[in-house]
């Protein structure tokens, strides 16, 4: 359950099973978090305590392609901590960035242990974690952005491909079906084409299968705002 406190910062948490629960509470303003001792389900006159509002210095930067151009127009939100499966928990307002890849978010009462990053230049969202000694008045932030591709093989050989990176990790492709995408790191060719997929521009190699055996590797380059077309 997560309930809102009313104007008087009174809640009400209902529904709860007859025993012993922990409360948190926290205010996404500024990033301040507490957790109370176990509290006894149906206890009333519960008072939580948030920490002292300690001003921080507010975080400025930019968010930069891999080439180091500029991304305008991606949202850029400040969090506390990742999950199990590294997801943001407890994260702040966001700031969009600008035509220099610029952003500012305002100050905070707590350290962000990260920040996420976002949009549709970007595809599936990415944290940066920051560290210590970081300045929070000039974090850059390096992110691959999201490219159009299609194969048109000259060899029409292939019935299956995957995108590697520079350290032959596989490069998930984002493909549309309507209103609805999804992910996949292999994907199907027919006649030596497909159709015009997503990936991240941090793909250097292209690996052409045929019968789930491997038949060659082709070097190759995403970049841009048109659809780049690849040939194996």
């Amino acid at each position: 359950a997560r309930p809102e406190t009313d104007e008087e910062g009174r809640f009400v948490l209902e529904g709860l099973l007859d025993r012993a629960y922990r409360v948190t509470a926290f205010d996404g303003a500024t990033l301040r978090l507490v957790t109370t001792q176990p509290l006894a389900a149906g206890r009333t006159g519960v008072e939580v305590v948030l920490p002292a509002r300690e001003e921080l210095e507010p975080i400025e930067g930019r968010v930069v392609a891999l080439d180091g151009t500029p991304i305008e127009g991606v949202y850029v939100a400040p969090f506390l901590a990742l999950d199990d499966s590294g997801h943001p928990r407890f994260a702040a307002p966001s700031a969009s960035t600008d035509a220099e890849g610029r952003f500012a978010l305002p100050g905070l009462a707590t350290r962000p242990a990260g920040l996420t990053v976002g949009g549709f230049r970007l595809g599936l969202n990415r944290n940066h974690l920051l560290e210590p000694g970081d300045d929070l008045a000039d974090v850059e932030v390096v992110v691959p952005r999201r490219v159009r591709f299609r194969l048109e093989l000259t060899a029409a050989d292939a019935d299956q491909a995957e995108l590697r990176d520079a350290g032959d990790a596989p490069v998930p492709v984002l493909i549309g079906r309507g209103n609805m995408s999804f992910e996949m790191e292999r994907f199907t060719v027919r006649d030596g084409r497909t159709e015009t997929l997503t990936a991240s521009e941090a793909a250097r190699t292209l690996v052409l299968f045929a019968g789930g055996e491997e038949l060659r590797r082709v070097t190759v380059r995403l970049a841009g705002d048109e659809i780049v077309v690849l040939d194996g």
